[in-house]
């Protein structure tokens, strides 16, 4: 991993703000189309320490909406070719899901593989269920699971390997554009000691992926957008030790909560969704009374049966609309975006490199994913 910069006074052909997932995969989707160089420069000491490095994990291909869905699907594809179709870092676990409010549109079940599960089949693969969740059970075979801290290692090794460079400690206030339209960074601190040489942060083209912190920043410099940061809770407990593992993950929209079993332990969240701060870690109640009350008419008491290990609190920021904002800006030439993936940015980080990536060439973004006035009307 390198920590180096370019020499004082060059002009960086990109520069990314924010390693998280979103971040981390435009900058290896640029340099490995040899596009030019690439500063990432993040605020914290290490990748991916509010959203990215907080999640559970799961490779979840259909979406409530039918557009991030396609997302998802070409996501998973290259999370297939960087790391084979099952290896320590990929696996297609399959995923049973419960929807019962029709939550996820017609439309993205139809771009998706699954076959409808009678309650028989749903209970030999989970016989601990006392009661099965309201709603159709699909499951879902081409679904799965990544280790997101190899999916964060391969991408810095990709984009340092290939000549870019990653600045930890480093936070960004915002972006500035000259008369003659160069970007800049006029803002900026290393720790606590604010940065002198403004020379050293000019870039053709910058992108925003700092996820929470993008509404503030937007502000800053001018282009405001409205993104809801939120948190969730995930727990680690023991195990029922009734069914071998590994299964699927399985997913009930209501009452609100997911399970990713494994032989060692089980991952498991009750799915709130929390406004908060940027880089706030506190959740609104207990993670593990909460639990208890939310999966009770599917589980029972599940004290009775598992302990919990560990806890903590992720987040998710979100846009109005709650679709992705990507690729330009039109209010100022040579800004983009890659903010608002809410909790798909395992899934479709690598489709959003690539999306943002090509933006960032010149070619065109789906309308949808664009910067739009009524997209950010509160």
């Amino acid at each position: 991993m390198s920590s180096g910069l370019a020499n004082s006074g060059d002009c960086h052909d990109l520069i990314v703000i924010g390693a998280g997932l979103a971040g981390l995969a435009t900058a290896a989707a640029w340099v490995d189309q040899e596009a030019g160089s690439v500063l990432v420069l993040e605020a914290e000491r290490f990748p991916g320490m509010h959203s990215s490095g907080r999640n559970a994990g799961m490779m979840r291909q259909v979406a409530e909406d039918p557009s991030i869905t396609e997302m998802c699907l070409r996501g998973t594809e290259l999370l297939e070719q960087r790391f084979g179709r099952d290896s320590c870092q990929f696996k297609r676990t399959g995923s049973l899901l419960f929807d019962a409010h029709g939550e996820i549109s017609p439309d993205s079940w139809k771009q998706v593989l699954y076959e409808n599960w009678s309650s028989d089949q749903v209970k030999a693969c989970f016989p601990e269920l006392q009661h099965l969740p309201p709603g159709p059970a699909r499951f879902v075979p081409g679904d799965g699971v990544v280790e997101v801290p190899a999916l964060i290692g391969d991408l810095i090794d990709t984009i340092v390997s290939k000549g870019g460079h990653i600045q930890f400690g480093t936070r960004v206030g915002k972006v500035s554009q000259s008369a003659s339209g160069e970007l800049s960074l006029p803002e900026v601190w290393n720790g606590e000691q604010r940065h002198t040489d403004p020379d050293q942060y000019r870039a053709r083209q910058i992108v925003i992926a700092n996820g929470a912190w993008a509404q503030d920043f937007s502000r800053s410099s001018g282009v405001e957008i409205q993104i809801k940061p939120t948190n969730r809770s995930g727990l680690i407990t023991s195990t029922f030790d009734i069914a071998d593992d590994p299964r699927p993950w399985i997913w009930a929209h209501e009452p609100g909560w997911y399970l990713r079993p494994s032989a060692q332990e089980y991952l498991w969240s009750s799915c709130e969704e929390v406004a908060a701060d940027p880089g706030s870690d506190l959740a609104l109640e207990d993670p593990w009374e909460r639990l208890l009350r939310v999966t009770e008419s599917c589980w029972g008491d599940i004290s009775q049966r598992v302990k919990p290990l560990s806890h903590w609190v992720g987040q998710r920021s979100f846009c109005p609309d709650r679709r992705f904002l990507l690729g330009p800006d039109p209010r100022m030439e040579g800004l983009h975006w890659a903010v608002g993936l809410g909790g798909h940015g395992v899934t479709c980080s690598l489709a959003v490199g690539e999306v943002v990536s090509s933006g960032l060439l010149g070619h065109s973004i789906d309308g949808h994913w664009l910067w739009a006035p009524e997209r950010f009307v509160d």
